[in-house]
């Protein structure tokens, strides 16, 4: 009896020993392992003012942020067909990596009669990429000198907006107003800029009315001073269009329209600064046909014109015509100096 009670005694011994022995190798290696908690990291946006930085979430299933890389296309094409860098990082770096291209930039900044604009404040806007899908502009300002020349020089970025500013000075933003990426910097080769330089009118009038016009050939007359249908007016329009009821669910159909200046005549107008009406050129009448086969197809125009009254006033005209409405409609926007000078500049107005 005392044997047996001294085996399982020596049994249990020997259990309690492998217990022991197995859960405290586990506790050693659990030790070792990293937490798989989360922990906050503050790291510099290089691209964001050094003052403040961005708090970064790192995880075990998250990256560390992607700083602007040294690299080139080339370089990150690469490290993504190894499989050192996955698609998103490659996109970013690939996004990034624009922003270190170079914009530099001569300029100048002429009048209407080529004349160098002195003192002219010159804004340049650039591009940068922020991330995948985002970008911010930093702006940048400088001044023309008495040859009217400015420049931007160790700028980077995706790209630079310029616009000229000046009191008494007219900028259309319409025209480019981008250094173009085919830009090489020469400073005997700068970027031209034109800007109106006013001399201010008190006599252009302008005014804007529209009518109701038939679409079977029927000319309309309409007078411009009074601003009303007349049988005897200075202005005829006249539409007509194939076929008469025009199908719906935008179908194409043919259509042609004619406006006339009765005693007087009309140019079109495509310029950028359309504000000294030409002296001579003038035809009395303009016409414009859409043919069903036409590519692109429309159903409305819209055209600026030069016109000359028969009172001899200088002014412009913009004729808008509907044609796919029944009754058709008409809308004309008139710019007419009243003293009879061919000067149509707007009154300009400074911030």
């Amino acid at each position: 009896m005392k044997n047996r009670i001294s085996i399982w005694f020596i049994i249990v011994l020997i259990v309690a020993a492998a217990w022991f022995l197995f859960h405290r190798s586990r506790l050693q290696s659990s030790d070792q392992q990293e937490p798989m908690t989360n922990a906050v990291t503050t790291v510099t946006n290089p691209l964001a003012n050094p003052a403040q930085p961005v708090s970064v979430v790192n995880s075990v299933a998250s990256q560390p942020p992607i700083a602007v890389p040294n690299t080139n296309d080339a370089d990150i094409e690469q490290k993504y067909s190894q499989g050192l860098i996955g698609k998103d990082e490659a996109v970013i770096e690939t996004k990034m990596a624009e922003n270190k291209k170079s914009l530099d930039v001569y300029g100048k900044v002429v009048d209407q009669n080529g004349q160098p604009v002195t003192g002219a404040s010159v804004r340049g806007d650039v591009t940068l990429n922020t991330g995948y899908m985002s970008n911010k502009d930093e702006v940048h300002v400088t001044e023309t000198d008495a040859d009217g020349r400015f420049s931007f020089l160790g700028l980077n970025g995706t790209g630079l907006g310029i616009w000229p500013q000046k009191d008494g000075y007219i900028y259309d933003l319409k025209l480019p107003s981008k250094r173009p990426d085919s830009y090489q910097p020469d400073p005997n080769n700068p970027i031209i800029l034109t800007m109106w330089k006013s001399s201010g009118t008190s006599n252009l009038v302008s005014f804007s009315f529209g009518y109701t016009i038939p679409f079977d050939g029927t000319p309309t007359s309409i007078d411009i001073a009074t601003e009303k249908k007349a049988t005897n007016g200075d202005l005829q329009i006249t539409l007509l269009r194939s076929p008469l009821e025009v199908p719906r669910g935008g179908q194409k159909f043919d259509w042609t329209a004619k406006i006339e200046m009765i005693h007087g005549g009309l140019v079109a107008e495509n310029d950028s600064y359309p504000y000294w009406a030409p002296e001579n050129g003038y035809q009395p009448s303009s016409e414009f046909d859409m043919s069903s086969n036409s590519v692109p197809w429309r159903s409305t125009m819209a055209q600026d014109f030069y016109i000359r009254s028969s009172h001899g006033q200088y002014g412009r005209m913009k004729i808008t015509i509907y044609a796919n409405l029944s009754p058709a409609r008409v809308r004309f926007d008139f710019w007419i100096n009243s003293a009879g000078s061919q000067n149509l500049e707007p009154v300009i107005q400074n911030n």
